[in-house]
């Protein structure tokens, strides 16, 4: 199905004044797992999962979830990638698990309602695994963690993909500081005056949570210092490529594909 399709009837719970609603840098990703290039890199990721890994599930980690659009949508369309692959030598794959997690209990509590409003989507994606003789299940873990520091957090890793539509903007303590903080200002608040320190902490704790194979996936944008930033992970090993990028007003936002080369895992 037609992620414009899915996005048509997808029903997203909101609250403006705590939880970052789906905006632009959202929509840059869902409309990226539409293209051909992302089903090649699906198919790729496939190919390498039936020679490498007996592992009969898919794990996803949707990371600063917010509404927790980005990893259901992307479930969805995993689904459809698996069943248009039904008939070639892939894995059984029996779950799909999807582990959100934010550091706002409120986008937490909004991505559970999410996913309990379109519990049909998955219904009918389901009935065609049926069809064809197959089955598959969803399981959706929720953690409120800031990044990966609550001892709370349950993982499933390694996670075959990873997505993170993190806070990009450099910090500007005359306007946001720790008097006046609300809790969604961390869904935009970057951290230091780069833009790159919450992204940066993330993944300097995402070793031990990926492996060869694993897709990863972030967003930045030109207020940011992307300079600084891609060479920041090219230091920890990363391999960086831009994938798509839309112009907004005085902004350019982007999304970028992090992959670690096989012999550093």
């Amino acid at each position: 199905m037609k992620i414009s399709k899915i996005l048509d009837v997808l029903k997203v719970p909101e609250n403006y004044n705590e939880v970052y609603s789906p905006s632009n840098d959202s929509y840059l990703f869902l409309d990226f797992i539409d293209t051909s290039e992302f089903k090649m890199i699906f198919f790729e990721w496939l190919a390498e999962r039936i020679q490498h890994s007996k592992r009969n599930f898919i794990s996803v980690l949707d990371m600063g979830c917010g509404s927790g659009i980005l990893g259901y949508v992307l479930i969805l369309k995993l689904l459809d990638l698996i069943l248009e692959s039904i008939n070639s030598e892939m894995p059984n794959f029996q779950t799909i698990i999807l582990d959100y997690i934010d550091i706002n209990e409120k986008a937490i509590n909004l991505a559970r309602e999410l996913v309990r409003q379109n519990e049909q989507l998955l219904a009918d994606h389901f009935a065609k695994f049926m069809e064809n003789k197959k089955k598959i299940s969803v399981q959706v873990n929720f953690f409120v963690s800031n990044l990966f520091k609550s001892h709370n957090v349950r993982l499933t890793y390694p996670y075959d993909y990873v997505i993170f539509n993190p806070p990009y903007l450099p910090s500007e303590p005359a306007i946001i500081n720790e008097n006046n903080r609300k809790i969604i200002d961390y869904a935009w608040d970057g951290g230091d005056d780069s833009g790159n320190a919450i992204i940066l902490d993330f993944f300097s704790n995402l070793d031990d949570k990926i492996n060869k194979h694993s897709q990863i996936f972030f967003i930045s944008s030109s207020h940011a210092q992307l300079d600084v930033l891609v060479k920041s992970l090219e230091e920890m090993g990363y391999l960086i490529e831009l994938k798509q990028s839309i112009h907004i007003f005085f902004e350019d936002i982007m999304l970028f594909q992090a992959k670690k080369p096989s012999s550093s895992l």
